[in-house]
């Protein structure tokens, strides 16, 4: 049985598989925000890695009598060392072998495009995995969480590439922040918008945030797809996928291009907010193959 982990910055996300297809049981997914754990303040508190295997103990799906089944988890961590360490020693505690994730030059048919390729997000990485292994051809993933992330594969299976900007919630926290009027004007009342436009200060902030966030998306996407030739599929993931997606300009349907031009083409649009579990279910698939995949790091040197 493998524990599947999923850490970014603010939230825990978790899932159990057995063998390599998600468990049946009802309920063996999991989320927690950072916060209510304590983390990352707390990650070395005592009782800290205890209260996350409770967590995910408790939705541990049963073995079946009779059956034999050596534990593991596959941990992706974008958050600090102190929170790896705090997740990793639950997955101990919930007596399964812990291996943490890092981005490689290559694994499960997927090639990075970064001289450090260590130095990709594991997010992305697996991202990248997932939407190799759905066989979409080329693909422009999205990330939408506290930064937003752009990535490109192409049909072969070669990363070409990514943007980095900060996230729609991080644009809209900076202007609070680091502005005196905009900021005092979005605290007096809750977002209001009407017709796609703010109507007051907080509206205009979350409308243009998101906005933004799905014209980038559009933009990628038609700019692969002018590059390689091919329509492009794309990916949206991450906590604030769905609203970005709802925002994406309309497809037209009397033009087969899609996108009112005539020199590329985006395919199919998709959201898979959990698209890094499917990855690190992916590697899982592969480690079950007995098939080697670089970046898995053993415990002995987390």
């Amino acid at each position: 049985m493998t524990l599947l982990i999923d850490v970014g910055n603010t939230r825990l996300k978790w899932r159990w598989l057995d063998g390599t297809a998600p468990c049946s049981t009802a309920g063996v997914d999991g989320t927690l925000p950072l916060a209510e754990a304590g983390l990352p303040d707390a990650a070395n508190a005592p009782g800290v890695a205890q209260t996350l295997a409770d967590l995910m103990g408790a939705i541990r799906p049963g073995t079946a009598a009779g059956r034999s089944l050596r534990h593991e988890a596959l941990i992706a961590c974008v958050a600090d060392d102190g929170v790896a360490r705090a997740v990793t020693k639950a997955a101990m505690l919930l007596g399964c072998t812990p291996h943490r994730l890092l981005a490689s030059a290559a694994a499960c048919d997927v090639r990075n495009a970064y001289a450090e390729p260590e130095l990709l997000g594991v997010d992305r990485w697996l991202g990248l995995i997932a939407v190799r292994a759905q066989a979409h051809g080329a693909t422009c993933v999205v990330g939408v969480g506290t930064a937003l992330t752009v990535d490109l594969l192409d049909g072969a299976g070669q990363h070409q590439g990514g943007l980095i900007v900060p996230g729609p919630e991080l644009m809209r926290d900076v202007l609070v922040t680091r502005t005196a009027r905009i900021g005092a004007a979005a605290r007096r009342a809750l977002p209001r918008v009407e017709g796609g436009l703010g109507v007051n200060t907080a509206g205009a902030m979350r409308e243009g945030s998101l906005l933004a966030a799905a014209a980038l998306a559009t933009r990628a996407a038609e700019d692969f797809a002018i590059r390689v030739g091919e329509p492009v599929t794309l990916v949206l993931t991450g906590g604030g996928a769905a609203e970005v997606a709802d925002r994406l300009p309309p497809m037209r349907p009397a033009d087969p291009l899609g996108i009112g031009g005539s020199c590329s083409q985006v395919g199919a649009r998709s959201v898979q907010p959990d698209l890094v579990l499917q990855g690190l279910a992916q590697v899982a698939a592969c480690r079950a193959r007995g098939d080697a995949v670089a970046g898995c790091v053993t415990p002995e040197t987390l």
